[in-house]
């Protein structure tokens, strides 16, 4: 949704252009990473493209970045990054919340297996 608005407003005679905003999800180390940029554009020599730079945005709450991170977007890029903000920081929660569950499952398998083993020793130690 995001890319299809910002794909909209790349005319240059489209009203706010350019959009400033992007947005990057991937997976990286098994981790999934949904974070914010604020792109600059910096006009390449001898060209009439331009170089985009791309500077990552910190987030500082847990799961959701704060509105005053996007003061300085476009008037048609504010509701849309709202919209997907609110979708990203409910996959956020939801990320984290089965990381905690595959660390307990961690935890239960090495421990269940320890206490398994610990069982048996004892047995062997104290036959009946």
């Amino acid at each position: 949704m995001f890319w299809l608005n910002n794909v909209a407003h790349r005319g240059k005679n489209s009203e706010g252009y350019p959009g400033h905003f992007g947005c990057r999800v991937r997976q990286r180390n098994k981790k999934l990473e949904i974070f914010w940029v604020y792109n600059e554009f910096k006009p390449k020599k001898n060209s009439d493209k331009y170089q985009v730079i791309s500077h990552y945005l910190p987030r500082e709450g847990n799961y959701r970045y704060s509105q005053s991170t996007f003061t300085r977007a476009q008037d048609w890029e504010k509701s849309v990054i709202t919209a997907v903000e609110d979708a990203f920081s409910i996959i956020r929660r939801a990320n984290s919340n089965l990381m905690r569950v595959r660390q307990l499952c961690r935890w239960n398998d090495t421990n269940l297996f320890k206490m398994t083993g610990d069982i048996d020793d004892f047995k062997m130690d104290n036959p009946l």
